[in-house]
């Protein structure tokens, strides 16, 4: 599971992840520029990421 959250703590995005991807692409075309923060959930691994839209 991937879900992506706006600074004010919004969640904006929320995608599945199946257990045998080893990639995912996002399309935030469409979100307005500025910094997102990305939590993953694959698997049995945990994991956050900033996402600074320009």
């Amino acid at each position: 599971m991937i879900e992506v959250y706006d600074l004010l703590g919004n969640k904006v995005l929320e995608e599945y992840i199946s257990p045998w991807s080893q990639f995912k692409s996002l399309d935030l075309i469409n979100f307005p520029k500025g910094i997102y923060m990305c939590k993953l959930n694959w698997k049995d691994h945990t994991g956050n990421i900033k996402i600074i839209k320009q």
